[in-house]
């Protein structure tokens, strides 16, 4: 019998490797095999490559999403993997999230009944314990096209800045980069990259902070080695840039929410007295959720008749606990009008809904930027992160090299380096982790 979770790691405490296997089992033949190994960039191809716990989690609430429906509806899961396999990106994030958020209302004492293929004007439909029901219309709202652009020119300046600490010598230096007036435009990047070498130049050690033609502003200082020692031969650095949202965020919202309300009229899908509507939408791990909510209230306001009582947010993101343990974090944030919470006061049991694995709660995760001890927030900004820490191993007392391999924050990986004979080349051990905490299919 073949084994399909042998070499992976299990995070989940209370699931047997057996019934990891179970699962991983039903994925190989949901999927295939043979599709799942192949080379390519879907992102269910490469998380079935990786080896890393982020990976095993985001298979496993996968897994568990298509071991509930298999046996309630298997023509529409059926479909939904042709959708999830397919190369058109939208189709493909819809059916996953179609699944996935399906997923999490069907909870005792809840039932959740996936929408006809022939039903294009909602996904499913949820019974709750009191004879309530909602009609769920599920969007997935994905990195936007503006984030898309900061990533990329981020790893551009990324590049650029290893780069410079080479020519010079910079073994470890923790790098802000912030624009605060507005989402920048070519010009501004152009600006940044032809003023790096300057603010490097001006560099002498210790912290410092500069700004270029009054739009970016740069601050340097040494990586803390309170804890630790860097290796002086490999680059070692912590990036984070910071810019504003794109003016257009909104729009692009309001038109998922006309489209979700489009489509509800169109197949008459009108509510009653038991019956509300709910748009269900998926945002990226850096939409700003509160911003979110406000131009929701805004939507409902401007649109008094549009068919839908409430709209739910759904952000799923890689948090990491005070004890530096990684954990899959959802917020849930309501916009409702005053019809949903009336509907919502008759029902004698509260609406359940969860992951498999995880932590849901109303309260998004913090963005921070710590400072030695001072920790600031990061509010309504595109943040990207990214480092590399090449750390000395060390002797312990019985002469056994030993070195740490750690995931200290979002994008940033630590590497244990060693010297078997002083001077004579170097040995780099790396851990098993995600590139970044990008979630691909939750």
């Amino acid at each position: 019998m073949h084994k399909y979770f042998i070499g992976r790691y299990n995070p989940l405490e209370n699931e047997t490797d057996a019934r990891m296997e179970c699962l991983w089992s039903r994925l190989a033949s949901t999927f295939y095999e043979s599709w799942l190994l192949s080379p390519g960039d879907h992102p269910l191809q490469s998380l079935w490559q990786r080896h890393d716990a982020q990976s095993t989690i985001e298979l496993y609430t996968l897994a568990c999403a298509i071991e509930i429906f298999q046996d309630l509806d298997p023509q529409w899961v059926k479909y939904q993997i042709e959708e999830i396999k397919s190369t058109n990106a939208n189709n493909r994030r819809g059916a996953l999230f179609e699944l996935i958020g399906l997923a999490c209302f069907h909870r005792k004492p809840q039932t959740v009944t996936p929408a006809a293929r022939s039903q294009k004007g909602y996904d499913g439909i949820v019974q709750v314990s009191g004879g309530g029901k909602l009609r769920l219309s599920l969007k997935s709202y994905g990195i936007s096209r503006h984030n898309e652009v900061v990533t990329k020119k981020a790893q551009q300046i990324e590049t650029a800045i290893v780069a410079e600490m080479r020519i010079r010598g910079n073994y470890a230096l923790e790098i802000l980069i912030d624009i605060p007036s507005r989402y920048p435009s070519e010009i501004d990047w152009s600006i940044l990259n032809n003023g790096l070498r300057s603010v490097f130049d001006l560099y002498r050690g210790v912290p410092g902070i500069w700004g270029l033609k009054n739009t970016w502003v740069i601050a340097l200082r040494p990586l803390p080695e309170e804890r630790t020692v860097f290796y002086q031969k490999s680059t070692s650095y912590t990036l984070i840039m910071l810019t504003p949202y794109h003016k257009n965020e909104r729009i692009n919202l309001f038109s998922k929410f006309n489209e979700a309300c489009l489509n509800l009229k169109a197949c008459c899908a009108n509510e009653t007295q038991d019956m509300r509507n709910i748009i269900f939408i998926r945002l990226p791990w850096n939409a700003p959720i509160k911003t979110c909510v406000a131009w929701a209230d805004e939507y409902f306001q401007m649109y008094p008749t549009a068919p839908v009582s409430g709209i739910c947010f759904f952000q799923p993101s890689v948090s990491q606990k005070q004890d530096g343990k990684s954990v899959i974090h959802v917020c849930l944030a309501l916009a409702a009008r005053s019809a949903y919470m009336e509907w919502y006061s008759r029902q004698p049991s509260k609406l359940n809904i969860a992951l498999p694995v995880g932590i849901v709660s109303n309260t998004p995760s913090a963005l921070i930027f710590q400072i030695g001890k001072q920790v600031i927030g990061i509010e309504d900004r595109f943040v990207f992160q990214r480092g590399h820490h090449y750390e000395v191993s060390y002797r312990d007392k019985e002469g056994c090299i030993k070195g740490t391999l750690r995931n200290p924050a979002p994008g940033v990986v630590t590497h244990a380096v060693m010297e078997p004979i002083p001077g004579k080349g170097k040995i780099v051990m790396s851990g098993k982790f995600p590139p970044d905490d990008h979630l691909f299919l939750i």
